[in-house]
């Protein structure tokens, strides 16, 4: 009997609870000479918000927050571990570059997730209106641009031994424009985002 897609989406959502704990083992692991209170926190709050993902993904499958919060939490446990791995691999190592580069880009990623996406459905899951739709186009737009040109840019590794291997040098006017635009659609995203959640109190839904 093919799975449905309930059991699909249970697998995936455990498999990516499973790999942002190993993740997150293995930033701890790392970091096991100077584990203060931020690497702590960093822990428990990617923690709790897995958690959290998964339980509305398990309970309320056509409810799309439950996902959104696996793959922020999932973001933010790769950003650490790339983070730590920069600070503990050779430069030489082909991982490293890797390494700085998704260190770079997750936690943005991660956050991005969060104060658009899911500030806009909460909490039914669903747009208050068709014409919401914009402001998620727009999200995706501005993160995408953002992150694209985080990735591109030789300043992604300033103070580190080698060179952004996909870094554009002379691109600084794409670069800015990469940024710039992600910039700007991505606040207005959030704060379309936020005023979703106005109406949707005012409405009562």
């Amino acid at each position: 009997m093919a799975a449905s897609r309930a059991d699909v989406e249970a697998a995936m959502s455990w498999i990516a609870v499973i790999v942002i704990v190993v993740e997150l083992g293995f930033t701890i692991v790392l970091n096991a000479g100077d584990f203060g209170l931020p690497v702590l926190g960093t822990v428990l709050f990617v923690l709790t918000t897995a958690l959290v993902g998964l339980l509305t993904a398990r309970r309320v499958h056509d409810n799309p927050i439950g996902r959104l919060l696996l793959a922020a939490a999932l973001a933010f446990a790769s950003g650490g571990l790339g983070v730590t791995l920069v600070e503990v691999i050779d430069p030489q190592n082909p991982l490293f570059a890797v390494a700085a580069i998704v260190g770079n880009l997750a936690f943005g990623l991660g956050t991005g997730i969060l104060v658009t996406f899911v500030v806009l459905l909460f909490p039914t899951g669903h747009l208050p209106s068709p014409r919401w739709a914009i402001v998620g186009w727009m999200a995706g737009v501005g993160l995408t641009l953002l992150l694209l040109g985080i990735a591109l840019s030789p300043e992604t590794f300033a103070g580190l031994p080698i060179e952004n291997p996909i870094g554009l040098q002379g691109s600084e006017t794409l670069l800015l424009v990469l940024e710039g635009g992600g910039i700007y659609l991505l606040f207005a995203a959030i704060l379309a985002s936020v005023a979703s959640m106005v109406v949707r109190f005012r409405r009562g839904t």
